[in-house]
């Protein structure tokens, strides 16, 4: 029980750490020099003037998302990692093992710890699907903006019941 505690709580420590640095690590792709601009910039300016200004923003809300979703996972990906080789075994040094009649407890947490690593992946991929769907119903002169094919089976995702779960419990982590 001490040991699945402890990883429990870096699992945590990961997920909060990723969320708040999610921003960061978008502000700073977002900021990068490409060719003399930034990638904002380089983003508007290929684009052309044929598209309206609203629409070019949305595109670049949309490009900015879609890298604090990437940087949520790779930031998460990466911590639980360096949690899970490095620091668990380090302090795993000065946790007790604990008793013998705790073991179904720890067995409690460990499946816990993955329910809370399964919603930390599911939660923000639902909201996603949820986003697409809702711009691909955009059109601009008579086309639609983005075309999902049917393959993808977004909607049938987002009908399903995990999909109404996380959109449900998870829409604010998205």
């Amino acid at each position: 029980f001490n040991r699945s505690f402890l990883r429990a709580l870096l699992v945590v420590a990961s997920l909060l750490l990723a969320f708040a640095l999610r921003s960061t690590f978008t502000n700073i792709i977002m900021n990068l020099d490409v060719g003399g601009e930034t990638l904002a910039d380089s983003l508007i300016n290929s684009m052309g003037s044929d598209l309206p200004v609203a629409l070019q923003d949305m595109i670049v809300v949309l490009v900015e998302i879609i890298i604090g979703f990437a940087g949520f996972f790779v930031i998460f990906a990466g911590l639980l990692f360096v949690s899970w080789v490095i620091v668990f075994p380090i302090l795993k040094i000065f946790i007790r093992k604990g008793l013998r009649s705790r073991r179904i407890l720890g067995a409690v947490v460990g499946v816990a710890q993955g329910f809370v690593v399964a919603f930390a992946f599911c939660a923000p991929v639902t909201g996603l699907a949820i986003q697409i769907e809702k711009i691909s119903a955009i059109e601009l002169d008579g086309q639609p903006v983005i075309e999902v094919p049917a393959e993808a089976g977004i909607s049938d995702y987002i009908q399903s019941a995990p999909g109404k779960f996380y959109d449900k419990t998870g829409s604010w982590l998205f």
